[in-house]
């Protein structure tokens, strides 16, 4: 009986448990599709440009030093979603781009919240008087 490799799918031979077209051991306690795909890429995609926009929105809006309510729910929303997606993305091998969009995603979020925490703070002297 011929057995197929997991890689490859080429067929081997009865004794053989190398795959004589990748080196692939067919002794490896891997599962039958060792290597998953990522379902819903274009979704994954639109939601990480859609975390970036978010988190660059909320960066403009901290430079702008403004008292917006939609500043602080900006950056948590964009975080979120980086996150998240990041996270969905953990152990798939076709998903290089949608990873590196969600750490950008973060970090430009993680700016927002740093560039909020620094032009609109209001520090007070020892002394009780404003910079």
């Amino acid at each position: 009986m011929l057995k197929t490799c997991l890689f490859c799918g080429t067929r081997i031979s009865d004794g053989g448990t190398i795959c004589p077209n990748c080196s692939f051991s067919s002794l490896l306690a891997l599962p039958s599709y060792p290597y998953p795909e990522l379902k819903h890429y274009r979704e994954f995609l639109f939601f990480s440009f859609l975390g970036i926009l978010l988190g660059l929105l909320a960066c403009y809006l901290a430079y702008l030093q403004t008292e917006s309510i939609f500043l602080v729910p900006l950056f948590v929303l964009s975080l979120t979603i980086s996150g998240l997606i990041l996270e969905a993305t953990v152990g798939k091998m076709d998903a290089l781009y949608l990873k590196v969009l969600s750490i950008v995603g973060i970090f430009i979020s993680s700016a927002a919240y740093f560039l909020t925490i620094i032009l609109n703070s209001s520090m007070v002297r020892a002394g009780g008087s404003s910079f």
